[in-house]
């Protein structure tokens, strides 16, 4: 059973809302911040075309970064074979 199961099945109905609901702020609250950083990038410069392309290559380098953040800091458990059950 994944970890992240285990631990939603030990929590209150409170608190698995209130989970829920930071998760979903966070989420809003980055999204909003991008398209503003973003957005600015592209204002600042003399033409939309070079303004587009700083933009593009920050998202880009973020999405790199996420990424090699993930596969160093995100661990498998043990997976389980096909034949074996829970």
């Amino acid at each position: 059973m994944p970890e992240h199961t285990r631990l939603i099945e030990r929590l209150s109905l409170i608190a698995i809302c209130l989970g829920y609901f930071m998760v979903n702020a966070c989420r809003q609250v980055g999204g909003t911040l991008s398209v503003a950083v973003l957005g600015s990038l592209l204002s600042q410069r003399a033409t939309f075309i070079p303004g587009m392309h700083v933009a593009l290559a920050i998202a880009g380098g973020a999405f790199l970064l996420g990424f090699l953040l993930t596969l160093l800091f995100v661990h498998r458990g043990p997976t389980q074979s096909s034949g074996q059950t829970a």
